[in-house]
């Protein structure tokens, strides 16, 4: 968010003002704890500023609150003066995905990369991490939900087939797509974004199937949730035979 206001401060007059105002408005939505945490972000990146662009987006909001009605105005100048008094109270707290995803100003992707270029390595920084271990985690966790989903995949079918394979992988990518603005809920993307990870999950499918096939026996095939369906639909249908043939009358010989 930061680097989002550097943005920002490059724009013309009347484009900044414009980008300016949606996200006034948008803080005035915000209940007061919330209102500090995006308010302290959008400050940091407003004191890197070089003091011609910074009395610029100062000259810019000033005349923005002037636009709102008196109580939002009075609101938005106590958390402003208290953000740089005391800070948040109880500690900075940004609302959950959900309520972001139904207020917060979206950031086209392609500005979100240009401005991740700047900030991630900025946050390594801050945060004393390596680019090196956020990697490592990065990778291990998906391999930990790969094969978490793999596990799944197996309870449910036990051997399965590749068509039973790939629909899994498919369901996957359709629960991240439902999923995805609620965990990135700042972020605009695309109308071409939902290929590239329907690509990785059908990619994924292709070791949960090898595996599946090849090493689930046909004991554990038995106890998977589909196995167990199989077999309880045998069972009753063997029994309606039974019951089918106890209620034939008997054929006499000839």
């Amino acid at each position: 968010m930061a680097q989002i206001v550097q943005f920002i401060a490059q724009l013309p007059d009347r484009q900044r003002k414009a980008e300016m105002r949606k996200r006034v408005h948008f803080l005035v939505s915000l209940d007061e704890t919330s209102r500090r945490a995006f308010m302290g972000a959008m400050l940091k990146g407003l004191e890197a500023l070089p003091a011609e662009k910074r009395a610029a987006m100062i000259q810019t909001q000033v005349s923005l609150l002037s636009e709102l009605e008196t109580e939002q105005a009075g609101t938005m100048m106590a958390s402003m003066g208290a953000l740089t008094m005391g800070g948040a109270p109880g500690g900075s707290k940004f609302p959950n995905g959900i309520e972001l995803f139904h207020k917060v100003l979206q950031v086209p992707m392609a500005e979100f990369r240009k401005a991740a270029e700047v900030s991630y390595p900025q946050t390594l920084k801050e945060t004393g991490l390596s680019d090196r271990r956020v990697a490592l985690l990065g990778y291990l966790w998906h391999f930990m939900i790969g094969a978490t989903f793999g596990i799944t995949y197996t309870l449910l079918f036990g051997r399965g087939r590749w068509l039973w394979a790939f629909g899994w992988g498919a369901f996957v990518w359709l629960a991240m797509m439902v999923l995805m603005p609620v965990m990135m809920p700042m972020i605009d993307f695309p109308w071409w974004f939902p290929v590239i990870p329907f690509v990785a999950h059908m990619a994924m499918a292709i070791p949960i199937g090898w595996v599946a096939l090849r090493w689930v026996n046909e004991p554990a095939d038995r106890k998977s949730f589909v196995g167990l369906l199989r077999e309880e639909k045998e069972r009753s249908l063997r029994e309606q035979e039974v019951m089918r043939r106890a209620a034939a009358p008997p054929q006499l010989a000839p």
